[in-house]
């Protein structure tokens, strides 16, 4: 499951976006940041479709709500574990956030090194525009026999710009996301997050939104006590 979004006021965003040249674009080297947070990415699957969710605390994963929209609970499979599941502890519509709670204590969450651990929040603002940013999604590669899948996708671009629409503040990336990626991370160069994706413009080929990470920290107080809007 992905969204298109359509709207009319971010559209002369991204046509101005779209109409940059894309060879002289500055690109992070993110090989390290992808080392460290990839095991930190799952995919999150329902029986009407599929996206991405990360972990931001302790057996909570962190995903776009239209993912999950009318189910209450998901599996989620990762590369280095059995697939497991999830229940929907809450959700903010407004913000197209929901927060998973992982329905077992499974060994991959008990802090060993080189598993996964919870995903730092950073900051972005409008002095970041051109920032490389990388995301990572589950947009490719199928589920194996058993049960598991690859290594999150990654993809490198910019911020393109920081605009206000129905979610709050939102990013606009230059950044070529795919059906799968919706609820996967934004990261900044220091390998924290600052957006969660939710969805692309049609219209602009390599443009994405964002949810801007003030956005997150918001909503996540209300989203860990279970509460739903």
């Amino acid at each position: 499951m992905y969204r298109t979004l359509k709207l009319g006021l971010l559209v002369s965003l991204l046509t101005m976006v779209a109409c940059q040249p894309i060879f002289s674009r500055p690109m992070g080297d993110f090989r390290d940041v992808y080392r460290q947070v990839s095991r930190s990415v799952f995919l999150i699957e329902t029986p009407s479709g599929r996206g991405s969710g990360w972990l931001i605390d302790s057996r909570l994963l962190l995903t776009a709500n239209h993912l999950v929209a009318g189910h209450e609970r998901v599996v989620v499979r990762q590369a280095i574990t059995d697939p497991f599941t999830a229940t929907v502890l809450g959700r903010d519509s407004l913000r197209d956030l929901a927060l998973l709670k992982v329905d077992e204590e499974l060994p991959i969450f008990h802090g060993i090194a080189g598993e996964p651990r919870p995903l730092e929040l950073g900051e972005i603002s409008g002095k970041d525009i051109t920032l490389p940013l990388l995301t990572l999604g589950y947009s490719t590669g199928g589920v194996r026999e058993d049960g598991t899948v690859g290594r999150a996708q990654a993809n490198v671009g910019i911020l393109s710009q920081i605009a206000k629409g129905p979610w709050g503040n939102v990013l606009v990336l230059d950044v070529p996301v795919d059906r799968g990626d919706s609820g996967g991370p934004v990261l900044n160069p220091d390998g924290l997050v600052v957006g969660i994706v939710i969805g692309t413009q049609k219209e602009a080929i390599g443009a994405a939104f964002a949810l801007n990470v003030s956005e997150i920290r918001a909503a996540l107080p209300a989203l860990k006590r279970g509460e739903s809007r």
